[in-house]
């Protein structure tokens, strides 16, 4: 799969900040990151970057479910 076509993303400590997360990275080094958020299970948001929904995470105009 193409890296062009999707983007990763987690959420920053302390904020709604999304980090994205570069395709080639190990998930062991997603996961020791000191701002890395780990709600009981890591979560990765993974996103089409030709969608609408891009645009508007992007835009930050979307939130996960509570």
């Amino acid at each position: 799969m193409s890296s062009d076509l999707f983007a990763l993303f987690f959420s920053d400590k302390g904020s709604s900040k999304w980090i994205k997360v570069h395709e080639r990275r190990t998930l062991h080094d997603v996961l020791k990151e000191p701002n890395y958020i780990i709600p009981g299970i890591p979560v990765f948001y993974v996103v089409s970057r030709n969608s609408k929904f891009y645009k508007d995470f992007k835009a930050g105009r979307w939130v996960p479910p509570s």
